[in-house]
């Protein structure tokens, strides 16, 4: 019982004990208050992925997933100098200004707020742009991308180091994932009835990127070779379902030889709206220049520039062969000499007269070395001014040796356009129309050979044309001049005759009471 009785008590002095010991025990600290530290360590991750930038966006902090990293692209960090992220009123000045409003140069709109000293990172292999103390500290930073190639530019945007994480708390690590859509703008050539005073007709084609379409255009300065025909200037969308009106949704400008085609808000937003349905929409640009002359190289190229959102600027030049240089729509030009030639013992320098004709042919079986003629006889530059014609005649020494030649100016040996037509060569044949006196004129279409030129010189375009003597008209049974003479007066007798017996014997005919 007395056990019993101590063992209760014990307890109890236990209990009692314990409860004092929790009452006097020190609490535990309280978590530190959640400020932010401008002393702590930031990292701003910005990862750049080839995409649709309307494209479904990951979650915040996540990678987009099935899209390839793209390495090489800059990305610049201004520091808003006079925001303070520690205190409302930096909050305040924060949210008064836009990053199109910093980035735009005009510091009038920018609400009192200063840019720091530009920061610069390039994306590594996987696409990791990553910019970390002591280039950067806690602030808020404008963000601008540089274009790289053919790709999209993303909006210029405004991060603040640390931001509000997911838990509430404050992150001082930042990860973004702009994307980039690759856009390609070409060129096509149809140079056809080119040559000097005669014009190339241009189409550029102009992909409409995906986003905020806050500008859209082209321009294209035309070297000097090239004179710009002002009117017509066609714009059109790929997508039938767009109709651009001239007169509302965008305007042309033709001033120093230079076309610009520039989207107003209401041809954009046809665009835009378009475009997100339509990932291949398009818009196309027609017109013509003049071939004012021929450079040294023979090769007038031609360049035009997609503009687009950001100060996006690509241009229709490609690498189409693979060496890591863009090059233009272009057209080369060469000149035409045609030699003529006889037999063995033909004073080759005599074979004055001769008359040819340019023709596109093509070959009448691979290998045969004949040829067909397509369509009509082209026109050619019969002289270095740009005269028109459709023949050339041969003469000593028109090409400044002592054969007897024939040489056309101008002529298009091939095009280059920056689509998937790439390189069209032509091919040409002449045609003799007339042979010099005592020859047979040459009846085979002649294939004109092209030669390249060097040095940075133009090609030539060349064709030798043989001719036979005229043997057979000399052969030919004749009965002399005297001969002829005879013939014709036999032929006057009997007209003659003919007529009189007629009227005898109306005459002879008895009259009728």
């Amino acid at each position: 019982m007395k056990s019993r009785t101590w063992k209760a008590a014990l307890g109890l002095v236990g209990a009692c004990a314990a409860v004092f010991a929790g009452a006097v025990a020190p609490a535990a600290p309280a978590q530190a208050a959640d400020t932010i530290d401008p002393n702590a360590a930031v990292t701003l991750n910005i990862y750049k992925y080839v995409g649709d930038p309307v494209s479904p966006q990951p979650a915040p902090g996540t990678a987009p997933t099935g899209l390839d990293p793209l390495p090489g692209v800059t990305f610049e960090v201004k520091r808003l100098t006079n925001v303070d992220l520690t205190t409302s009123a930096g909050w305040a000045t924060l949210s008064s200004v836009t990053a199109a409003q910093l980035s735009d140069g005009d510091t009038a709109n920018d609400g009192g707020v200063t840019l720091g000293g530009p920061v610069t990172k390039v994306t590594d292999a996987q696409g990791l742009a990553s910019f970390t103390n002591p280039d950067i500290k806690v602030g808020a930073y404008l963000v601008t991308e540089k274009q790289l190639g053919n790709y999209t530019v993303a909006a210029p945007f405004i991060v603040t180091l640390p931001h509000e994480g997911a838990n509430g708390a404050w992150d001082y690590t930042q990860n973004v994932y702009p994307k980039n859509q690759k856009i390609q703008p070409t060129k096509a050539v149809n140079d056809d009835k080119a040559t000097l005073g005669q014009n190339i007709d241009y189409t550029v084609n102009l992909p409409v990127p995906a986003g905020d379409l806050t500008a859209f255009g082209m321009e294209d300065q035309l070297v000097a070779d090239l004179t710009l025909v002002a009117s017509p200037v066609t714009v059109k969308a790929s997508n039938t379902k767009v109709t651009l009106d001239p007169a509302t949704d965008y305007t042309i400008d033709t001033a120093n030889n230079n076309l610009t085609v520039t989207f107003t808000e209401a041809g954009r937003k046809k665009l835009q709206e378009q475009r997100v349905s339509d990932p291949a929409l398009a818009v196309s640009v027609g017109f013509s220049a003049t071939v004012k002359s021929i450079p040294t190289s023979g090769v007038i190229t031609n360049t035009a520039t997609l503009i687009g959102p950001n100060g996006m600027r690509i241009t229709t030049d490609v690498d189409a062969n693979g060496d890591g240089k863009p090059d233009p729509a272009s057209t080369t030009f060469a000149n035409l000499v045609v030699t003529k030639t006889g037999p063995a013992g033909t004073d080759n320098a005599a074979l004055n007269g001769a008359v040819f004709e340019l023709y596109r042919c093509t070959e009448t079986a691979p290998g045969s070395g004949k040829y067909a003629l397509s369509g009509n006889a082209l026109t050619m530059s019969t002289d270095a001014q740009g005269k028109k014609g459709t023949t050339i005649t041969t003469a000593k020494g028109v090409t400044g040796g002592a054969a007897s030649t024939a040489q056309a100016f101008a002529v298009p040996v091939s095009s280059t356009n920056t689509d998937a037509t790439g390189t069209i060569s032509e091919t040409y044949c002449v045609l003799e129309t007339d042979a010099p006196a005592g020859f047979v004129r040459n009846p085979e279409p002649i294939l004109v050979t092209y030669t390249p030129g060097e040095g940075g010189n133009a090609g030539t375009l060349t064709a030798s044309v043989m001719n036979q003597k005229n043997t057979i008209l000399g052969n030919l049974p004749a009965t002399g001049a005297w001969g002829v003479g005879l013939i014709l007066l036999l032929g006057l007798v009997l007209v003659i005759r003919g007529i009189v017996t007629s009227r005898r014997d109306r005459e002879d005919q008895p009259t009728v009471a």
